[in-house]
């Protein structure tokens, strides 16, 4: 048995079977993510949230909402889907966080 590399391909039987998720404004997102309190999501597990409620969804909600402490929540909304050969790309867009 080997290891797969980053450049082996796997067979997922069908991308279309779930999402993609794309930010339109990473970088907005990343940029205002400063705070370095520990009861805080990292900025990657709020967006492995954002992943985990679009994965599988065919009607991707226009609005989600990830927790980052307990009492706040960041705000992330649906721009489009988009099919590009065998992957559907479902974007959403940073639109800030709510206490």
């Amino acid at each position: 048995m080997r290891n797969l590399t980053i450049s082996d391909s796997i067979n997922l039987g069908g991308c279309k079977e779930f999402n993609h998720l794309r930010i339109r404004n990473m970088d907005e997102f990343l940029s205002s993510y400063t705070n370095r309190l520990d009861y805080y999501a990292p900025p990657f597990k709020i967006l492995c949230k954002l992943e985990e409620a679009i994965l599988f969804s065919n009607n991707p909600r226009e609005s989600v909402l990830v927790k980052y402490k307990p009492d706040g929540d960041i705000i992330f909304y649906f721009v489009d889907i988009k099919e590009e050969g065998e992957l559907r790309i479902v974007t959403y867009e940073y639109a800030g966080s709510i206490s």
